[in-house]
């Protein structure tokens, strides 16, 4: 009798849960522009040897639509790696342009959660100098493939936006790096 009793229970209890509908918050970024500065770290992802990501400096526009969906462009510029081998210096820096794409998923009032996909591209620039200074210069494009996560905390000023994400760069050579941002914005 106990164990019918459970039984009963526990499917009266999650009959309740499973019917009940959540209360869904629109996110506080809904109907908006929104434009943001700020930090980019990429840690390359597998052959290490070669980081054309490092420390950068990005800027973030976009519109929420007014079903939350989210639409708009990335500009970043990543400072590269340096790296010595016999003599001769490598440095890699690189320019992204990205358009993207996501669904704001509000948290309460205040926070947005936006996966997001991006695609676009890079402009790569490799300079190889030998000690006696004889420097070569070389500039690729290639294409970027990014799908990642921003967390946005939406305050009465300045909101205050925190990212990660994958990414991709194929051209001749591939390079993929994990991408964790910082921004604040409007």
């Amino acid at each position: 009798m106990r164990v019918l009793s459970f039984l009963i229970s526990a499917r009266v209890m999650a009959g309740t849960f499973l019917l009940a509908s959540p209360s869904v918050a629109a996110p506080a970024t809904q109907s908006s522009f929104d434009a943001s500065v700020g930090f980019r770290y990429g840690f390359p992802s597998g052959d290490s040897r070669w980081n054309p990501f490092g420390a950068g400096l990005g800027l973030d526009l976009g519109y929420t639509l007014k079903f939350p969906v989210h639409l708009g462009g990335t500009l970043e510029y990543f400072f590269g790696s340096e790296r010595e081998s016999d003599g001769l210096v490598q440095t890699s820096r690189s320019l992204h342009v990205l358009g993207q794409g996501g669904y704001d998923l509000g948290l309460g009032e205040r926070f947005v959660l936006r996966p997001e996909l991006g695609i676009g591209l890079a402009r790569v620039r490799d300079e190889n100098c030998q000690a006696s200074a004889n420097c070569s210069h070389s500039n690729l494009n290639a294409g970027v493939v990014a799908a990642g996560m921003k967390l946005i905390w939406v305050t009465p000023g300045p909101s205050v936006t925190l990212g990660a994400r994958y990414e991709l760069m194929f051209h001749e050579f591939a390079a993929a790096a994990v991408v964790i941002s910082a921004g604040v914005g409007f």
